[in-house]
């Protein structure tokens, strides 16, 4: 069996005492790793809260206390640039030039660039997508704009569709089991918070796919198997990161 450990939604620069709050949480999820011999370490999104400088200095602290693997894809507040002012704000371009070198630097795996193999078991992943055009968030106020126009319901929405359908079509064939990351789920508990969520007809295609399905966003748990797929997601909330394990 390989074991690996799920976190999302841990916020980093939530409030003033996020530092505090991260080292206790990396502090027990090191002794956890340790003591369970947890192989892999998995991010499904929302590393931060609303500024850049607090994304680079958690991908630095998560590298500081764990020394396996770190696997992860960004949420929707990793692209978030409190600022004031508009022309402050990087493109989504020079975003992701940014983060895919904070990401090499701490040697966390960012899925959305390409998959992750151990022991036969491949765990692929992308950055969420939207279900709504106009979901009730502060993203459009905290992300660049063009032509007035959120990236988070255009570009962004389009990229992770067409992202998510080349990994529904490749071939799983050589691999053990395979995992799938993201953040946004397409799957919610409440009518209410279905805004919030991913496209539900996107669902059952991933369930048919893979054997693990890993999502974040909600600050729900979830650990329950759909199909013969296994759904999870962590729970954590505003300055309270949590983990859960699963074996593969």
């Amino acid at each position: 069996m390989l074991k690996f450990a799920l976190t999302s939604d841990t916020h980093y620069g939530h409030n003033k005492n996020t530092h505090r709050v991260h080292e206790k949480f990396l502090e027990k999820l090191a002794a956890d790793i340790a003591a369970q011999d947890i192989k892999v370490l998995i991010h499904a999104g929302d590393w931060t809260s609303n500024k850049q400088d607090q994304f680079y200095r958690t991908l630095k602290m998560f590298r500081k206390y764990i020394d396996i693997p770190i696997l992860g894809v960004r949420g929707n507040h990793d692209l978030w640039q409190y600022s004031p002012r508009d022309e402050q704000k990087l493109s989504l371009t020079e975003l992701d030039k940014k983060h895919n070198e904070w990401f090499t630097e701490s040697n966390i795996h960012h899925l959305q660039n390409g998959p992750f193999v151990i022991d036969d078991v491949v765990i692929v992943g992308f950055d969420g997508w939207y279900y709504s055009h106009n979901p009730p968030t502060n993203d459009e106020t905290m992300m660049c704009k063009f032509e007035g126009a959120d990236r988070a319901t255009v570009h962004l929405t389009r990229e992770a569709y067409l992202k998510l359908d080349t990994l529904l079509q490749m071939d799983l064939s050589q691999y053990r089991k395979a995992v799938m990351v993201t953040h946004h789920p397409p799957f919610t508990e409440s009518y209410v918070y279905m805004q919030h969520c991913a496209n539900p007809n996107y669902f059952e295609p991933i369930k048919e796919k893979f054997d693990v399905f890993c999502t974040g966003h909600s600050h729900h748990y979830w650990n329950e198997t759909q199909d013969d797929c296994l759904v999870l997601n962590c729970g954590s909330d505003y300055n309270e990161p949590k983990h859960l394990v699963f074996e593969i």
